[in-house]
């Protein structure tokens, strides 16, 4: 026989032998893995913005549910896959991978749903929405500094689309806040209206903001973060009673709503003459009116105003603001036949 064809041979052997011993040791390393007893259950939550909303001894408390009470057991007994697949249907968790090492500790990764706005609806019930709209209970652990939203109804067989809509809304305008530091530390409240509309109430200030819609909502706090750090940032606060940003490419400034509310009808006139009585145009009520060489009157609130003029301020940076305001300011106006959006 041939040397080369020897050499073959005995080549081939050897491969096989190895080969064989390779599978060997895996097929025996498995046996040895799934003999390998569960001594310790490590879990790892993988925190939103350093936040863990999901209690550690819960999710233990469930392995060990899922492996009868005990999980010093060998990983043969356990199912992990069952065990992964009864934590994803706890509410808090959107996934969860489990595996046992050489040592005998079982790993448990948990990936926690992230909140993104909080809601309460009109009797008071308070919950988190997820980016999908996942309602989300509140945690006991920790609380998520997202957008606050309230009013929304509550949803029923008859306003179930309605309610998907003003979800997606909800989800659209706190979207556009969380990308914001500016408005993640001014919008105190926004509330939700009948026809998808929306108000925010300030941290600071007493004024009431028309966002209108959810539609072109960045546009509409850009333009709304350019009046306050050219505008507002030379005059008191509560300048002015009511800012509307739900007229296409617009800032609506209204003064002085909320001293009237406050008083009767009464009062409101003293305040009123004493102002003309000193030679004020404008006063800082609802809305007033003066004419030149008239005694002025008071506007109610389901009238509209005659007239307003532009507010303008010269540019200037709010300290608090992080992006540069716009070149053009916009214009504090009252609306004229515009469209809402």
């Amino acid at each position: 026989m041939p040397k080369q064809k020897i050499y073959r041979i005995v080549g081939n052997t050897l491969w096989s032998l190895l080969i064989a011993g390779v599978i060997l040791l895996l097929f025996s390393g498995m046996k040895r893995r799934r003999q390998t007893t569960c001594q310790a259950v490590l879990v790892n939550i993988t925190a939103v913005a350093g936040k863990v909303f999901i209690d550690e001894k819960e999710v233990k408390q469930i392995i060990a549910s899922m492996a009868g009470g005990n999980v010093k057991q060998p990983q043969a007994a356990l199912d992990l896959r069952k065990i992964e697949a009864r934590l994803r249907k706890e509410v808090w968790i959107e996934d969860a991978q489990l595996y046992l090492d050489n040592t005998g500790t079982l790993h448990a990764t948990i990936i926690e749903r992230v909140p993104v706005v909080r809601v309460f609806d009109v009797t008071g019930h308070s919950f988190y929405l997820d980016s999908a709209g996942t309602q989300l209970p509140l945690s006991s652990t920790d609380r998520a500094e997202v957008p606050v939203f309230t009013g929304l109804p509550i949803k029923n067989k008859n306003n179930q689309a309605t309610y998907q809509r003003q979800i997606a809304d909800i989800l659209k305008v706190g979207a556009a806040i969380a990308a914001d530091e500016f408005w993640m530390l001014q919008a105190g409240q926004i509330e939700v209206l009948p026809g998808g509309r929306f108000d925010m109430y300030p941290a600071v200030g007493t004024q009431v903001i028309e966002l209108g819609t959810g539609d072109e909502i960045a546009a509409k706090l850009h333009r709304l973060k350019a009046f306050y750090q050219q505008i507002l940032a030379n005059k008191p606060v509560n300048e002015y009673s009511k800012l509307s940003v739900a007229y296409k490419n617009q800032v609506v400034a209204v003064r002085g709503t909320d001293s009237l509310r406050k008083a009767d009808a009464l009062q409101a006139l003293q305040v009123f003459n004493q102002l003309v009585d000193q030679n004020k145009q404008e006063v800082d009520a609802m809305a007033v009116e003066s004419g030149k060489g008239q005694q002025g009157r008071i506007v109610q609130e389901n009238e509209p105003p005659r007239q307003q003029s532009p507010v303008r301020g010269s540019p200037a940076t709010k300290p608090s603001a992080t992006a540069a305001p716009p070149t053009a300011a916009p214009k504090a106006v009252m609306p004229a036949n515009n469209n809402n959006n």
